[in-house]
């Protein structure tokens, strides 16, 4: 670790405790209004935890990574893509890439990269990795399950142990909404 890391890393300390099994960071002085003992940080509008620490706010689950390691990765995935869970086990170093392919996205399936067809009437997996579209197949309306699966399996080969992986709810869109 870098002097200045751990300088970084004593200082955090010394201001905020952090319970690794809840993700809460606690002040540990009294200051800029808030009471020693009092949760730390404020919930921001993209939805993120900030937390004020070297004079400016900073998001609290890269907070959660110089407490815990000494240091800020370039990118810190919530690996259930809940952007206020910064629980240490729902946290992971990642690159923009990686943390890219972890959104949710809004489409018509709920899933990332399954998407309808409209001219076909399916659903068409297509994950993208560095600008390059990658297809795992064509899956009629009832068969979204298995596009979902198709899509989890497309991403592991792409993306390894940093893939997302998702669950299929057991719910189909209306196939109104779909046309």
């Amino acid at each position: 670790m870098s002097n200045d890391n751990r300088r970084r890393q004593e200082e955090l300390k010394r201001l905020y405790d952090y319970n690794p099994e809840t993700g809460i960071f606690i002040q540990k002085t009294t200051r800029g209004g808030k009471i020693a003992g009092s949760i730390a940080g404020s919930l921001h509008s993209s939805g993120y935890i900030h937390i004020r620490f070297e004079g400016k706010p900073q998001k609290a689950h890269r907070l959660a990574f110089l407490f815990m390691e000494g240091y800020i990765p370039e990118e810190v995935d919530h690996i259930n893509r809940v952007r206020n869970d910064n629980r240490w086990a729902n946290l992971k170093e990642s690159s923009r890439s990686e943390n890219n392919s972890n959104v949710k996205r809004k489409n018509k399936s709920g899933y990332s990269g399954v998407h309808w067809n409209k001219r076909d009437l399916g659903w068409q997996v297509t994950i993208r990795k560095k600008g390059v579209s990658y297809s795992n197949g064509f899956f009629e309306y009832s068969e979204l399950p298995q596009a979902v699966e198709a899509a989890n399996k497309l991403r592991l080969d792409l993306y390894g142990k940093s893939a997302l992986i998702e669950e299929f709810d057991g719910k189909l869109p209306s196939i109104e909404d779909l046309v």
